[in-house]
């Protein structure tokens, strides 16, 4: 034993592998013994179970061809038809027969001289020679190239045979033979009786000379292919026999494998011990490369610009980086083992409410985000932040929470300033028609909680037109912007003062009384007066028409309260201008006395069609934009009684005032419906490039009416008008004022496929957190905020920012009050999308637009 020792120590690591493998070696040679010979007997299986099926098939097939072929010649049909020697009927006889037998061929013999009378076969083609059913002892035959499956049939009658029907099943075709292959698992093959091949998926196959005239073989017979064929078959006539070919697995592939199966076995011996060496140095090195991994996070979290705090399960601070000491101004030893809201706070802006997200987000599982503005209090101070808590998991269980803190000050002051910009008339630097409307609405909503009242003003500045048209639209807006001045030095310290657009003002008194409005409305009208404006050393005495009304709990809505201050500064325009109207219950009627005259002529005029339509062009500024040609928006006009046109702003106000608008919008949109050759237009268009849109101005008054909605899509589909051809306008004013109603009107006619524009849209930008809910396509600045572009740079660049938010919203941007072509190409510039103005086009009759349109389309 010590000898065997002796020689075994100095090499003990090979004999500890020969030891190991030999057996391994052992057991495989076994396995693969086995399995070579499982693999064999399931193959002898496999042919022997193919050949039956092969034999099953054949017999399947020739019953087929005798029952179909049976039938057919006991047929009395057929033997009166041949006994009379009627031949011209046998064909359409026999393709009547063979439709649905199954067959691929029939055919027809006279007995005597074995002439065919008829033939029939299938779309494939594939009818034999006459040759191949006349050697009547056959069942398996070969003609035209192909093999065939065959039986044939006297057609006898009282004891005579009066002809030989014949038919069959071609074996070759490729459908059959994929139907062969599928089913046996193997590629069929035919042998008659001089050994010849007559059916085989491969044309090169040949069978062995060895074993050509054999009659039965098996897989051990052949190493390099596995044959397998029965004995010889017969029906009728020679013999023939089936056979199949398998590739076989060769023994070498087996050997192959096993020795892979031994490979794979030694790589895995030879892999477990030298992971088991590795294990202790991997163990090591992984300590020092979680250090490192350790020490490049916290490089990395302190150089990243947003604060980083980690907690535990409690909410105790673990870790803070760089960022985060200097966002908080506590460092890591103030804040570390202690809870994280112990030093600093999170605090929501607008309540001064304390938040806890990082306990939320541990206790509810999920990540949280700072949804409202919110402040971050340390020692440091008060600072914007957003913030973002995710909790941390461990084993599925959470382990604590990792905090980011980003400053974001100078976006929240960025949005403040912007906010600050859209309420803001850029004239004058006051408040805007927008942020006016908002006010009063806010308070409105709330006078029902006190018994406060508040009120409202309406100035009109009288003979500012002068000073505009003497000195020029500098003038006028340095006039504007003196006024502005003037009343603010009235106004008390609560009272809000708004440019309501043009020379129109509004003003906001908070918790005042009827006597306290009239006191401050005469001092605004004194004070006004009394100044003088002055231009190239020219004085200018100007006047204000003051309309108020009061605020109270019986008010309506604010458009109720804006129409009683209008109708009351309009009376005060009346009775002499440069004067104060408080609103009264019968102020209304003192309105209705001057134009009481209108309400008639309008009638008699949409009675006896004195009403017509002018179009003006909204041309795209470049062709990117929808369809090249543009919008074309339908205005209207009147003729009085002597026949003179009547412009829309002397009648419309009036119709608005008096319920007129609806009939008006009525009677424009049915009038452009029903015209046979506008209707055709805006069925389809002329052509994609000639015609985009047709766009009509919808009144306050037709919105709040909810079978307005019914009107408009009624006659879409009495004129079966397409609705992606038609736009309609809507004012600011409207949609501020009837928000809802304007909501649901353009939600509907919009899934319709119709287009919304917003149209008189200042740059003041309050209104577009109406419009962001809602679906429109195109948004129209006024015109005081584009005829200055060109000069102005502060106006130019609040017309761009109102661009950018529109494009943001994904609404095209039409700019009106187009004067001049350096206008249109400033604003071209400043990316507005659709140009109106005399700079691009002037109204015209509406006839003149079906000439041009039918001109187009010729």
């Amino acid at each position: 034993m010590k000898t065997i020792l002796k020689i075994i120590k100095p090499h003990y690591k090979l004999y500890a592998a020969l030891a190991l493998l030999v057996p391994v070696f052992l057991s495989i040679a076994v396995i693969g013994k086995i399995l070579l010979s499982e693999v064999n007997q399931a193959y002898s299986e496999r042919l022997e179970a193919g050949l039956s099926t092969f034999e099953v098939l054949i017999d399947q097939k020739l019953s087929v061809i005798q029952r179909e072929l049976s039938r057919i010649s006991d047929d009395d049909a057929l033997k009166v038809t041949l006994a009379l020697d009627m031949y011209a009927q046998l064909g359409h006889y026999l393709k009547e027969e063979f439709e649905g037998s199954g067959l691929d061929f029939m055919q027809i013999f006279t007995v005597s001289d074995e002439q065919k009378l008829a033939e029939v076969e299938s779309t494939a083609g594939v009818a034999p020679t006459s040759s191949v059913c006349n050697e009547d002892y056959r069942v398996l035959v070969a003609g035209a190239g192909k093999v065939f499956l065959k039986l044939q049939f006297p057609v006898n009658r009282e004891g005579e045979t009066l002809a030989i029907l014949c038919g069959g099943i071609e074996l070759g075709s490729k459908q059959s033979m994929a139907y062969l292959r599928e089913t046996l698992g193997a590629d069929p093959f035919l042998i008659d009786e001089n050994g010849g091949l007559l059916l085989h998926n491969d044309p090169q196959f040949a069978l062995p000379l060895d074993l050509a005239s054999k009659t039965l073989f098996s897989p051990e017979n052949v190493s390099t292919s596995s044959f397998a064929m029965t004995d010889q078959y017969m029906v009728e006539g020679p013999d023939f026999g089936f056979g199949l070919t398998i590739q076989k697995f060769q023994v070498h592939d087996h050997a192959i494998k096993v020795l892979q199966v031994l490979v794979i076995v030694l790589l895995l011996i030879m892999s477990a011990v030298y992971f088991a060496l590795r294990n202790y140095r991997l163990q090591q090195r992984t300590k020092k490369d979680l250090q490192k991994v350790n020490e490049l996070a916290s490089v990395t979290l302190s150089s990243i610009g947003d604060g980083v705090i980690t907690t535990d399960a409690n909410g105790w601070v673990k870790y803070m980086n760089t960022a985060a000491v200097g966002l908080t101004g506590c460092s890591i030893e103030q804040m570390q083992g202690k809870p994280w809201n112990q030093k600093i706070k999170l605090v929501e802006t607008r309540t001064a409410n304390h938040m806890d997200p990082v306990m939320a987000s541990i206790s509810l599982k999920r990540t949280m985000r700072s949804t409202v503005d919110t402040n971050l209090v340390s020692q440091k101070g008060k600072s914007a932040v957003q913030y973002i808590v995710a909790p941390i998991f461990e084993q599925q269980a959470v382990s604590g929470a990792v905090v980011i803190l980003h400053d974001n000050s100078r976006e929240r002051e960025l949005r403040e300033t912007l906010l600050e910009q859209v309420n803001t008339d850029q004239l004058t630097g006051l408040m805007n028609r927008g942020a006016f409307c908002s006010l009063v609405a806010s308070a409105l909503k709330n006078i029902s909680f006190s018994d406060n009242q508040h009120a409202v003003l309406f100035l009109d500045l009288d003979r500012f037109k002068v000073v505009n048209d003497a000195c020029g639209h500098q003038a006028g807006d340095l006039l504007l912007r003196q006024v502005g001045t003037i009343f603010n030095r009235v106004l008390r310290g609560g009272d809000s003062l708004a440019r309501l657009g043009g020379d129109e003002f509004g003003i906001f008194l908070t918790d005042t009384t009827p006597e306290k409005v009239l006191i401050i409305a005469e001092k605004l009208l004194t004070e006004i007066n009394n100044f003088r404006f002055i231009h190239a050393g020219k004085p200018f005495s100007i006047g204000v028409s003051i309309g108020a009304t009061m605020m109270d709990t019986d008010s309506l809505d604010s458009e109720s309260v804006f129409k009683q201050a209008d109708t009351a500064c309009f009376v005060a325009k009346e009775q002499g201008r440069n004067r104060v109207e408080m609103f009264q219950p019968d102020t209304k009627a003192k309105a209705v006395r001057p134009e009481v005259d209108w309400i008639p002529r309008i009638r008699d005029a949409l009675r006896n069609d004195r009403m017509f339509l002018y179009v003006q062009p909204i041309r795209p500024t470049s062709g990117k934009h929808f369809r090249q040609s543009g919008i074309f928006e339908v205005l209207i006009r009147m003729l009085d009684d002597n026949m003179d046109v009547v412009l829309p702003g002397a009648f419309l106000p009036v119709a608005d005032r008096y319920g007129l608008m609806p009939e008006i919008d009525r009677w424009v949109i049915e009038s452009v419906f029903k015209d046979d050759v506008m209707s055709s237009i805006t069925k389809a268009g002329v052509r994609d490039d000639t015609l985009s849109l047709i766009s009509f101005n919808i009144s306050s008054a037709s919105i709040s009416q909810p079978e307005f909605l019914t009107f408009v899509i009624d006659k879409l589909t009495e004129y079966e008008v397409c609705p992606a051809n038609i736009c309609f306008e809507l004012s600011e004013t409207t949609i501020s004022a009837h928000l809802a109603e304007a909501d649901y009107f353009i939600s509907e006619l919009s899934a319709l496929g119709c287009r919304f524009m917003i149209d008189d849209v200042g740059v003041g930008m309050s209104s577009f957190s109406h419009f962001k809910h809602l679906k429109i396509d195109f948004l129209k600045i006024d015109s005081s905020a584009i005829k200055n572009t060109e000069t102005d740079p502060v106006d130019r660049s609040l017309v761009k920012a109102a661009i950018d938010i529109a494009q943001a919203m994904e609404m095209m941007v039409v700019a009106e009050f187009v004067e001049t072509e350096e206008i249109a190409k400033s604003l071209s510039r400043l990316g507005v999308d659709y140009l109106q103005g005399y700079a691009v086009g002037t109204p015209y009759p509406i006839e003149d637009f079906r000439q041009r349109i039918l001109h187009i389309a010729a």
